[in-house]
């Protein structure tokens, strides 16, 4: 499947269209009623449109694991309720749009292009993040909050200047 028949899918609370060849996202933000989200391992390039997911208020669960995403919209961290977002196997440099999901929980950014995790991500004091896997990014040194969380994984990353 190329593109998504989103008009047959209006009141749909979980969408899966992992493995497809879908290129881009549009017209998604009328899925007001979404909770799970999984475009995993597609073909879609560069960026989701901005606009789109500040009308996912529901939204909970996000895979978008295993595409050729360079960056993030600005907008995505108005998508508060997000508590489960994988991001693993894509060409991201930069996460910082992610700053600001007070519900987040479990961050899978694995297998990306990244060389710092912004530390804000992990301060907030709404900050309910417990798990964060971030394998195989060359990160130059993982901020000083990231060892309260539950659960992190930076096994096989490569941490360069970083002397404990």
């Amino acid at each position: 499947m190329k593109s998504l028949p989103l008009d047959l899918l209006t009141h749909a609370t979980k969408l899966d269209m992992q493995r497809n060849k879908l290129k881009r996202v549009t017209g998604i933000s009328i899925l007001t009623h979404l909770v799970e989200l999984n475009l995993s391992r597609n073909k879609i390039m560069e960026s989701i449109p901005e606009g789109i997911f500040p009308h996912l208020r529901k939204l909970k669960f996000l895979k978008l694991s295993g595409n050729r995403l360079t960056k993030l919209p600005s907008d995505i961290n108005q998508c508060a309720s997000i508590t489960y977002l994988d991001l693993s196997k894509n060409c991201l440099q930069n996460i910082q749009p992610l700053v600001g999901l007070p519900k987040l929980k479990e961050l899978f950014v694995g297998k990306n292009q990244l060389t710092e995790l912004p530390s804000q991500l992990f301060k907030s004091s709404s900050c309910e993040l417990i798990v964060c896997k971030a394998t195989g990014n060359p990160l130059r040194c993982p901020p000083q909050e990231v060892y309260y969380l539950i659960f992190v994984s930076f096994q096989m990353a490569t941490l360069s200047n970083y002397i404990t």
